[in-house]
């Protein structure tokens, strides 16, 4: 292997605050489905026993998929793994904690997040995929696809609001704010926008990268493993609801580092995203390219915008996009089941699909609901 240098622009507070690189691993024992599924929810609803007996049968997969750390992988926390290659990913991981959350009191499924921040590198970098074999990042942190999506803070959020569980947050909210300023400091245009990649947005078969700017290579590997030289509309508002979430964690525990920097980027970015990735003519938000335009793609990546509150109350009250997302879920989305195929074009190009069929659908049906609140 040829040698190079490798700096890092070396954050403090990852040394002084991150209690999970180096702690001793948790090693306790893996529970199993059968001697403890009268622990968890037991669903009520007559009539649907099929889907009483699915839902069981999803904490049977994942009970099935627990692993626990190795002296070869340095992990520190048991873990629910995403039964695709061996590998960890911080985008799949998140979108399991969300139902894994209800089953806290057999298995801590948050504590896989223990073993992304536990890698966190002394700049803030927290990779989005850790072989299970040997704890290493599968991408050098500045490859465009190394991480993402940044939305660690929100299920670490969601936790919270689920278990009050205030030493957990006051662990996390350092290495969380460590990651952002990673993500700003190599992930940002000029402008202040944030790009992404197929790979690291989390859906990377949608087709919504601009081909033209970037010649002479395959479309598919554009769209797979390229910024595209454009500002991501979901990778903006998953750094919105990044700072957002840590501005509540801030609160919650009365600490003032960090407080300013990122309300300056939230009142920053939600004027961006509304004066330069919103097209009042099609009542929708999208990618924007290099040169100013607007990539005409509709994609559920849009949706974090509801997610993240970063629609004004004018544009939400008003027909805009709220009842504009909701014509579009109708549309496309649900008229061909629920994310159901990578591509429709309905009017103009649509990329519907995400790879992660569950996260897409759990994000999508989170964001109708915030839609339906406010129309």
């Amino acid at each position: 292997m040829p040698e190079y240098k490798d700096y890092f622009l070396k954050i403090e507070d990852v040394e002084k605050h991150n209690s999970f690189i180096g702690r001793k691993p948790n090693m306790a024992d893996l529970p199993d489905f059968e001697s403890n599924k009268s622990k968890l929810p037991e669903p009520v609803w007559d009539g649907h026993a099929d889907s009483i007996e699915a839902y069981y049968k999803a904490w049977k997969i994942a009970f099935l998929n627990l692993g626990k750390p190795t002296e070869e992988n340095g992990f520190v926390s048991p873990y629910i793994d995403a039964a695709f290659n061996g590998d960890i990913f911080l985008w799949d991981s998140c979108f399991m904690l969300m139902f894994g959350k209800y089953g806290d009191s057999v298995f801590k499924f948050q504590g896989t997040l223990d073993d992304f921040y536990c890698k966190q590198e002394s700049d803030g970098f927290i990779g989005r995929q850790y072989h299970e074999t040997n704890g290493c990042s599968k991408f050098h942190r500045l490859d465009p696809v190394s991480t993402g999506p940044e939305i660690l803070a929100w299920c670490e959020w969601q936790y919270y609001q689920n278990y009050g569980d205030k030493k957990r947050l006051a662990d996390v909210y350092y290495p969380l704010l460590c990651y952002h300023r990673w993500m700003r400091n190599y992930h940002r245009w000029q402008d202040g926008s944030y790009w992404s990649s197929g790979w690291g947005c989390g859906m990377d078969n949608q087709p919504r990268t601009d081909l033209e700017a970037v010649p002479g290579v395959e479309d598919w590997q554009v769209e797979t493993f390229h910024h595209g030289f454009m500002s991501w509309i979901d990778a903006n508002f998953h750094a919105l609801l990044s700072c957002k979430e840590l501005l509540k964690m801030a609160r919650e525990l009365d600490i003032t580092d960090g407080v300013d920097e990122l309300q300056k980027e939230v009142e920053y970015l939600t004027k961006f995203i509304n004066e330069k990735m919103w097209s009042e003519e099609d009542k929708y938000y999208f990618d924007r390219r290099g040169n100013g335009e607007l990539l005409k793609v509709k994609s559920i990546a849009s949706y974090w915008g509801l997610l993240a509150d970063g629609v004004p109350g004018g544009l939400r009250h008003k027909g805009g996009v709220a009842l504009a997302l909701l014509h579009h879920a109708v549309q496309v989305q649900l008229s061909h089941g629920i994310l159901a195929r990578k591509r429709c074009s309905i009017g103009q190009q649509t990329a519907v699909l995400g790879n992660q069929v569950m996260a897409c659908e759990h994000h999508v049906l989170g964001a109708l609901a915030v839609a339906c609140r406010g129309v």
